[in-house]
């Protein structure tokens, strides 16, 4: 196993154990990575999203991100492919109003089936 297929799998693994742990109705472990003292608002913020080099997961991240901060402009968007090309990395700049706002996006994308991790 390459390192980038081990850090989908652990990053799968934390997804999978968030996702029984809500279920569970248990607090999440993470919590919010980010606190006020660290981040001004307004703010540009990059957010990262890998997921396959297909439609759903780019349709997805795009919605999700889309969602909670407005229309993406072209030029706010960075798309990478792997380097054996089956995944795909989007990095979104958007303008951050709140900690909550980020945290909802990250949430969501968390949840969503076709985001394998999300940065």
């Amino acid at each position: 196993m390459d390192g980038f297929t081990a850090f989908l799998t652990a990053s799968g693994m934390q997804k999978f154990r968030a996702k029984q742990d809500a279920r569970a109705g248990k607090p999440s472990k993470c919590g919010s990575l980010m606190t006020d003292d660290l981040l001004e608002f307004p703010s540009e913020f990059p957010i990262k999203m890998m997921g396959r080099d297909q439609p759903e997961f780019r349709a997805a991240a795009m919605a999700i991100v889309e969602r909670h901060a407005g229309k993406v402009e072209e030029d706010a968007i960075r798309v990478a492919a792997s380097s054996n090309g089956n995944f795909l990395s989007i990095t979104v700049t958007i303008t951050a109003t709140s900690r909550e706002q980020l945290d909802d996006i990250y949430r969501d994308l968390t949840d969503d089936e076709h985001i394998l991790v999300a940065l």
